[in-house]
């Protein structure tokens, strides 16, 4: 096999990697606050018929004022 032949080949499998990655990167969040204060962050996926819910609530003893944990 010709050197050039070899050289081609490496690209070609080297540039599939390299979409292969650039097109697994998940989108951005996107975000918005509700009339109550709830923030909702939520992604998109265009190829995906599911829907993944995910809740993370702000407290614990570090959001609670001085002297009453």
């Amino acid at each position: 096999m010709n050197i050039n032949w070899k050289i081609i080949i490496l690209i070609i499998f080297l540039l599939a990697g390299l979409f292969r990655i650039l097109l697994s990167q998940p989108a951005g969040f996107e975000s918005l606050e509700v009339n109550n204060g709830l923030k909702v962050y939520y992604q998109k996926g265009e190829l995906s018929r599911y829907t993944t819910l995910a809740l993370i609530f702000k407290g614990g003893q570090a959001a609670e004022p001085p002297g009453k944990s």
